[in-house]
């Protein structure tokens, strides 16, 4: 190696490599030229110095001139340590110990820079292929997302336009004098109607997620009814599965709070929806609210526990991500998205919350999540505050087989200033019934060896109507309708807070003998006007007559966008609801040519159900648009902005 220094101060590159490709020699200025030093590279193979240099044409003319002993003559492109291209001239000579090559740098020179403008349109030739290429798959996916956007907007248009009847219909139910029994039924197709509505959002949402066009809208909400009302949706689901369903809310969570509500509700519905489908027969199911300060500012913390299937270890990661259920199997043995826990986190996070869960296989899971407490100057409602004489003082025995219950119980009656005793074992709990005889009894129905039936049976054998019970239940069964004369009041589970409490109080105040009084529409319009309905589905038409006419508002049915517009040139109407697609003339079509004969234009309304096409309407200059399904708090919002009397 020493034979070799006498080139150090050569004011050129020199290197040898040997047979093996291993650096023997560098000169000082090559040295110097690539920012290393000898101990770094000599005795060293090329592709370790500097990996990929095998490819290279240096490479294979130093194999070539090993391989027969010629010399080479080469122009190499490199790139210096600092970023910097360079070219060299690049002499190769075969010696014994390998190959000598000699380098001249001949960035400067003429040849550099014409070599140098090459690799220059080179590389602008790629970055135009590059960018060519980025355009097209841009265009791909922008139409991509037009299509699914397209299919989308088809999809909710013809589901929700069916959806409006239902809902539409059952809600004008619930305005006529209705049993108890059929205003529960009432208000549980209103109820799984919402759940259906919810799937379809799952996946109008999740575009609109994906998009960043969700928008959260807080308001003053009453939390525990909040909760009780998603819990509700699901009571036949979980009645039907033979499930306990619990909710326990801390009487540190104030009554009222400020957030969006109906992305809360849809938060819980999707995490709760989820407990109940992955949870077999006879499991159990618990909600509960909680205030946590983690680091000095209030949460509200929410938890649903199961003891459902859970989530294998292999597919937690996996969960929060769209279209993800727990494996292919469940996708069989389980209707949904997909799409609900993604959607929940990014409403949570947009919320500056978070979610999380700890889950174990065929033993359950709980489901965490924290939002910000933004308390309500609201004050607490009436049902959650604790100076009520006509309660306090009261006695009452709780019995459940179920310690959540009680526990449940037990914390609502407490804030009531009601003194109560809990038993587990039912033949304790009727014990102590017959001995004490409190004012109140709470009863499970579904309990092993006595039902609440049986209980009841007893009490009113030996203390007739003296005592005063209520059974709780989550079933039917043709023992419980054959035997409700036993009981004062049979409530739903999971129990409601404000049910609870308006149940004690018509029972201990003289207002204990108020019949049911029906639903009413809350507007109730003086003066005489007339309407045009134009939509060309007959049960949507017969839907939004009826809520007009029980507003004492006259109307006309035109069936499509043609129609509309002959009849509006022979009468005067004092508003228009305008559906979009309708056979013949669309509704865009029609509301251009009334806009065009009248001068006078009385105020247009779209109704539609394309969710999609909701910032199309602007352009119109109409007055406003209403999605479907509609609802009656919908026309009467819009009545009152339009100063109907």
């Amino acid at each position: 190696m020493h034979s070799f220094d006498f080139m150090d101060n050569f004011t050129f590159g020199v290197q040898v490599i040997n047979d093996e490709f291993k650096y023997i020699y560098l000169n000082k200025i090559l040295l110097s030229e690539i920012k290393m030093k000898s101990d770094q590279i000599v005795g060293r193979k090329m592709q370790d110095v500097f990996p990929g240099i095998e490819n290279s044409q240096i490479y294979h003319a130093i194999q070539e001139c090993l391989s027969n002993g010629e010399a080479q003559k080469i122009t190499n492109e490199f790139t210096l340590p600092n970023g910097k291209t360079t070219y060299y001239e690049l002499n190769l000579q075969y010696i014994p110990q390998g190959v000598i090559i000699f380098s001249n740098d001949i960035t400067d020179s003429k040849l550099g820079k014409i070599l140098l403008e090459e690799s220059k349109i080179r590389l602008e030739k790629k970055i135009q292929e590059r960018t060519v290429e980025l355009e097209k798959q841009k265009s791909r996916a922008e139409a991509a997302l037009k299509v699914k956007s397209d299919f989308l907007a088809a999809m909710s248009h013809e589901i929700r336009t069916p959806m409006n009847g239902v809902i539409g219909m059952a809600e004008l139910l619930s305005y006529t004098n209705l049993s108890d029994e059929q205003q529960e039924y009432v208000d549980s197709l209103l109820s799984s109607s919402d759940l259906l509505l919810n799937i379809i959002n799952d996946i109008l949402d999740f575009s609109k997620l994906e998009a960043g066009k969700i928008e959260l809208i807080n308001e003053d909400i009453d939390i525990r009814n909040c909760l009780s009302e998603c819990s509700k949706m699901f009571q036949f689901k979980t009645a039907d599965k033979r499930q306990e369903l619990t909710q326990l809310i801390s009487n540190k969570v104030p009554g009222f709070i400020i957030t969006d509500e109906k992305r809360l509700k849809q938060i819980i519905i999707n995490i709760l929806g989820n407990a109940i489908k992955y949870t077999p027969e006879k499991g159990e199911i618990h909600l509960e609210l909680n205030v946590i300060e983690p680091n000095g500012d209030p949460y509200l913390c929410f938890s649903i526990k199961d003891t459902g299937i859970g989530v294998p270890k292999n597919k937690q990661n996996e969960l929060f991500k769209p279209f993800t259920q727990v494996d292919s199997s469940t996708t069989k043995n389980y209707e949904g998205t997909g799409l609900g826990l993604a959607i929940s986190k990014n409403i949570i996070e947009l919320m500056k919350g978070s979610i999380w869960f700890e889950s174990e296989e065929n033993i359950g899971s709980t489901f965490y999540f924290n939002i910000p407490l933004i308390q309500s100057k609201n004050q607490n409602p009436v049902y959650l505050r604790s100076n009520h004489e006509f309660l306090e003082g009261k006695q009452c025995v709780l019995i459940d087989d179920n310690p959540t219950n009680l526990k449940v119980f037990k914390n609502i009656l407490h804030n009531w200033k009601i003194n109560s005793k809990d038993f587990l074992n039912p033949e304790e709990g009727l014990q102590d019934i017959l001995t004490t005889k409190p004012d109140f009894v709470l009863l499970d129905y579904n309990m092993p060896k006595k039902s609440g039936v049986d209980i009841a049976k007893e009490i009113r054998k030996f203390h007739k109507k003296e005592i005063i019970i209520f059974l709780c239940t989550s079933y039917d069964s043709d023992e419980l309708r054959n035997n409700k004369s036993l009981f004062n009041h049979i409530l739903t589970k999971p129990i409601r807070h404000k049910v609870l409490f308006e149940t004690l109080c018509n029972t201990f105040t003289e207002n204990n003998s108020i019949s049911k009084i029906p639903k009413k529409l809350t507007l109730n319009l003086r003066n005489k006007y007339v309407i045009l309905i134009v939509e060309d589905n007959p049960v949507n038409q017969n839907l939004v007559k009826r809520i007009l006419n029980k507003m004492q508002i006259e109307t006309d049915i035109a069936n499509n966008g043609e129609i509309a517009v002959r009849m509006n040139s022979e009468k005067k109407y004092d508003l228009i609801f305008m559906d979009i697609h309708m056979p013949k003339m669309s509704g865009f079509e029609a509301i251009k040519i009334i806009q065009k004969q009248n001068q006078n234009l009385p105020p247009i309304v779209i109704m539609s159900a394309d969710v999609f096409k909701t910032q199309d309407y602007n352009s119109l200059n109409i007055y406003d648009h209403i999605l479907k399904p509609i609802k009656v708090s919908d026309l009467e919002s819009l009545f009152k902005k339009l100063g109907f009397e």
